[in-house]
């Protein structure tokens, strides 16, 4: 009989935590407002609203940063006319060539099991002199 005491309890305690929490419609969900990042839609590559790059921090990024040129890892299939129109769309600036580098996964070794990460490609970005500079936190 104890056991049925107990819970009991805890749904008396449960409700009162459920009523405390804005709820959005009945849907029973408490209200948050979630930002959806916008992707790019990049022509007809068929790739569409995927995302395509992403920017690549790391030492190297921020040494050739004062040369207008910015690292990003490309996701996907995706070429260097492709990477252009998706940081010039992003960014709002002039891009004035694509550099692409194919990196091929580490091997890696767990214990007997020999393994492999996957390997990606990454974009060297350069601007135009006349360009302005390229806020890698937040794109505008």
């Amino acid at each position: 009989m104890a056991i049925f005491s107990k819970k009991d309890q805890n749904e008396e305690t449960s409700e009162v935590t459920t009523q405390d929490t804005p709820v959005v419609d009945g849907g029973g969900q408490p209200e948050a407002e979630a930002k959806v990042p916008e992707m790019i839609n990049v022509g007809h590559s068929g790739i569409g609203n995927k995302g395509l790059v992403v920017p690549r921090i790391s030492e190297k990024a921020g040494l050739i940063g004062p040369l207008k040129k910015y690292l990003f890892t490309v996701l996907g299939p995706v070429n260097k006319v492709e990477v252009r129109k998706a940081v010039e769309q992003m960014y709002g600036v002039k891009v004035d060539k694509v550099n692409m580098v194919s990196i091929k996964g580490k091997k890696r070794r767990y214990g007997r099991v020999v393994g492999q990460r996957s390997g990606f490609k990454k974009a060297v970005v350069t601007l135009t002199k006349d360009s302005k500079e390229i806020n890698i936190v937040e794109p505008s």
